[in-house]
């Protein structure tokens, strides 16, 4: 590291430092595993999601091609025995598979599922919507996103997609647990790394 980098390292450290954290901290220890309710739809999950999309693309990312089905599903599972019941998957990433195999061994109805989609017309969303939950196993998906919505024109161009998850969701009976409990949209400037969520799907 050259003297620049050390010194601005050094100066973002100590301003980090003395950040006054005690005056905007809340009073509640937050934790991981925290069960916390998202949304209109009060869908519960850990704080903490498990992840499977560094570098996501492609019906491939980082993990699954690195630790492959067992591996990822061995990450899901220790996840989940330390109180992370919140796993985030996508189309994009491929670890449908790999969260399949880690639901062998874990109930379905104890886990809260998150996938991706890329689809734009409602064709595509059916389409979707069936492949994903013969992938996964689940008659249901827990939460839905339009994946990488960079898109100014999204609300038009998506609007077949969005119509289709819409009346998923609308159809979706809690004591069930069926279809699609929540949906929204990705906003990721990256395509492949996790950005901001926007709830709703219109």
């Amino acid at each position: 590291m050259d003297r620049r980098r050390f010194l601005q390292s050094s100066a973002a450290i100590a301003a980090l430092n003395a950040f006054p954290h005690s005056l905007y901290a809340g009073n509640t220890r937050k934790n991981a595993f925290d069960r916390i309710k998202l949304g209109p739809k009060s869908v519960e999950l850990s704080r903490l999601a498990m992840g499977t999309g560094t570098h996501g693309t492609g019906g491939s990312s980082n993990q699954t091609k690195k630790l492959g089905v067992s591996g990822v599903a061995d990450l899901f599972r220790s996840g989940y025995d330390h109180g992370l019941n919140f796993w985030d998957t996508a189309d994009q990433y491929g670890a449908h598979p790999h969260a399949r195999e880690a639901l062998k061994s874990i109930p379905r109805e104890k886990v809260t599922l998150l996938s991706k989609t890329r689809a734009s017309t409602a064709k595509e969303m059916r389409a979707d919507l069936d492949r994903f939950r013969r992938e996964l196993n689940s008659d249901y998906i827990d939460i839905l996103l339009l994946h990488c919505m960079i898109d100014g024109n999204r609300n038009t161009k998506k609007r077949g997609a969005m119509d289709v998850i819409t009346e998923a969701r609308e159809r979706h009976r809690p004591h069930e647990r069926r279809k699609l409990p929540y949906a929204g949209c990705l906003e990721d400037r990256g395509c492949g790394a996790m950005g901001g969520s926007r709830p709703g799907a219109n």
